[in-house]
């Protein structure tokens, strides 16, 4: 049996890390061909009538730089895009 590539190291982890917030505003209509093709076939995800229009909204990009780590230096991006819908059900 082969050896994982990257070490192993169980948490907790002290890190030192930067962290950068991008926030922005979403338009009230997204761009045609948003949707990923499975996605965009996938009524429940998709279908306004299910899941509420899009009405545009906050949105946020965050990027996680860990400087030093247990297992060294590498990077995260992480892409929250909230914006709001006029979903009735809430």
């Amino acid at each position: 049996m082969e050896a994982h590539p990257e070490p192993l190291v169980p948490a907790p982890w002290k890190c030192k890390v930067e962290t950068y917030w991008l926030l922005f505003w979403l338009p009230k209509k997204l761009p045609d061909g948003i949707y990923d093709p499975l996605q965009a076939s996938y009524a429940p995800f998709s279908d306004p009538k299910q899941v509420g229009e899009f009405t545009g909204g906050p949105g946020m990009i965050q990027i996680v730089r860990y400087l030093e780590s247990p297992v060294g230096e590498f990077r995260r991006c992480v892409l929250f895009v909230l914006g709001l819908d006029s979903d009735e059900r809430d």
